[in-house]
């Protein structure tokens, strides 16, 4: 990614339009900065990717490959950024095959962890896998058991709850990793706040 990155700075029209220098150099308040991640993600960077390597960037396949995996895994289980052909409504019809890719998804990532290999955070790796274990179960559970007709996986995520440690964290002097004790004075803040 720096290195298409480098190559289209002085271009004017970038196929990796999305790409900025806060998504390859991020500080580390920002690593976890969802916006940043799904620039990295976003269709534009793996079609960028993708014309690169068919023009003379071979070497960049192995990249191209991760970002149409990841791509692929971001719009079912995300699903609430631009809408595509990954991002549509969940169904009995189409259940068994999201389940297979997640299937796979999870065989790979256990792969990935026996051989070794370093590239995500402790933490990053460990979220990536536990999703791609439980989100084909909490689809199964909602269409089966609660007989939905239909699931928007958009709206299973975490912002609300990130919303919240946000405000909390900003009542904790704009502190990332903010103490038990100054998450409690925080709540306390917001409870004499909030209206009775």
């Amino acid at each position: 990614l720096k290195e298409m990155y480098s190559v289209e700075q002085m271009k004017v029209v970038k196929m990796a339009y999305q790409l900025n220098d806060k998504c390859i150099n991020p500080q580390p308040i920002e690593k976890s900065n969802v916006s940043l991640a799904a620039s990295v993600f976003s269709e534009s960077t793996r079609n960028g990717m993708q014309y690169y390597v068919e023009n003379g960037y071979s070497q960049w396949e192995g990249t191209s490959n991760f970002l149409n995996l990841k791509g692929k895994w971001w719009g079912p289980s995300k699903g609430k950024h631009k809408p595509d052909i990954n991002s549509e409504p969940i169904t009995d019809d189409n259940y068994q095959s999201i389940a297979e890719f997640f299937k796979k998804i999870t065989l790979w990532l256990n792969e990935w962890k026996s051989s070794g290999k370093t590239g995500f955070s402790t933490e990053t790796f460990k979220n990536f896998q536990h999703t791609s274990e439980t989100f084909p179960l909490l689809v199964k559970l909602l269409l089966e058991e609660k007989q939905l007709e239909y699931i928007l996986s958009g709206k299973i995520q975490s912002d609300f709850i990130e919303k919240r440690f946000g405000r909390y964290r900003q009542l904790s002097g704009a502190n990332y990793f903010a103490t038990e004790r100054l998450i409690i004075e925080a709540v306390k803040a917001i409870r004499v706040k909030s209206p009775i």
